[in-house]
């Protein structure tokens, strides 16, 4: 599973799906590297979020991993997103 993102006004984080395909998908985010707090759970099979909760300057650490039940998949790789409101769309 990996990441990527778009910035501008919110981040956009995108990430690749797994197989077999999951219940949904767990998204951590946190300002520290080490430190990830569960953020948003989805019970849909959407491979993107749109995270208007972000601050300009601020750097936010993602990670995101599959869910199906009580089982849930290993993390993947950590994604770090400088915040401004002044990024073009990649």
């Amino acid at each position: 599973m990996s990441l990527d993102y778009q910035t501008v006004g919110l981040t956009v984080v995108n990430w690749t799906g797994v197989s077999p395909t999951p219940d949904g998908y767990e998204l951590w985010r946190s300002t520290e590297s080490e430190a990830p707090v569960l953020y948003h759970t989805t019970l849909s099979l959407g491979l993107t979020y749109g995270d208007t909760g972000i601050g300009e300057g601020v750097t936010y650490h993602y990670m995101v991993r599959a869910r199906s039940g009580r089982v849930v998949g290993a993390f993947s790789n950590i994604l770090p997103v400088f915040a401004t409101v002044s990024d073009p769309i990649a």
